[in-house]
């Protein structure tokens, strides 16, 4: 596969009073290979350039840096095909990517595995845990962001520091109860290495509350979930817990949110609506609404 792209955007910065524009653009040649029908090997290089303009200053330069990318992944995947996600089996992917120092130098593992427990006429369970790390003089960052393609999306602050976090920086997904770059630590929700468990309890929403089938549009295909998301993400150590200003002993790296949800299907795409809470180690925050566009984890 060959692939070509180019994206702007303009990002405020809210303590400066300044405006910045990002270009980023670049070309990927990647190839998959099939090792057996379960079991695929993917890898992909790529050149990135990004391109960084103050707006606000109109005698300023802009900035512009260029990154060879290359990344290797191997996947084993199981799963049963569902209405909406998968209803059982599993999948487990391990992928090293990074970069090699025309800009800046870094290297990355991520890994994700998945499980999924079904019981039939549309109930079950699906578990997930992921994890990453990235070392080396620039090494990638990773950050809180809420839920995969948030529609109406709370900001803590832009975990963008330069050009290199526009590039290669990374949300940890799904993370419900918190915004983007949120944590409980001074440096908010990011770093350099994190972990991530997801559970979820999986039902079909009127079948569990009116006897009988209800065949009628739209509410037949609609599913309730239940879930669970636990994250640490963190520089170079972590710590579970510290004392806040009460005296309490409340998380620190560890976020962790729980809620409901609701998923359909509306004029062919995927919508999703959560409803969660983030819990400190002593009491639930407050509620944060989450509509977004997508299927599974």
């Amino acid at each position: 596969a060959f692939t070509g792209f180019h994206l702007a955007r303009e990002l405020p910065d809210f303590n400066t009073r300044r405006v910045f524009r990002y270009r980023n653009y670049g070309a990927a040649l990647g190839a998959s290979y099939p090792i057996s029908k379960f079991r695929r090997v993917d890898a992909s290089l790529s050149v990135l350039g990004v391109q960084l303009t103050d707006l606000t200053d109109l005698g300023a330069r802009s900035r512009t840096r260029t990154f060879l990318y290359p990344s290797v992944t191997f996947t084993h995947d199981t799963t049963v095909p569902g209405f909406l996600f998968p209803q059982a089996g599993r999948r487990y992917a391990v992928s090293l990517a990074g970069s090699p120092g025309l800009s800046v130098t870094f290297a990355t593992l991520l890994a994700d595995a998945r499980q999924y427990v079904g019981f039939g006429f549309g109930y079950g369970f699906a578990f997930r845990l992921s994890g990453g790390l990235s070392v080396g003089p620039n090494p990638q960052r990773f950050y809180a962001a809420g839920v995969q393609n948030w529609v109406n999306p709370q900001f803590n602050r832009i975990p963008i520091e330069d050009e290199d976090d526009f590039v290669f920086g990374t949300p940890v997904l799904p993370l419900r109860g918190y915004g983007f770059n949120e944590g409980n630590g001074p440096d908010g929700g990011s770093g350099d290495r994190f972990a991530l468990a997801n559970a979820e309890f999986r039902f079909p929403l009127f079948a569990a509350l009116l006897p009988g089938p209800l065949p009628v549009f739209p509410l037949y295909n609609i599913q309730g979930v239940g879930f669970v998301d636990a994250g640490a993400i963190s520089n170079n150590g972590y710590s579970a817990f510290r004392t806040n200003a009460d005296g309490e002993r409340v998380f620190d790296d560890l976020l962790v949110g729980t809620g409901f949800g609701l998923r359909t299907i509306f004029l062919g795409y995927p919508i999703r609506v959560d409803w969660a809470w983030p819990y400190d180690g002593q009491r639930f925050g407050d509620r944060t609404l989450y509509f977004s566009i997508g299927l599974d984890f």
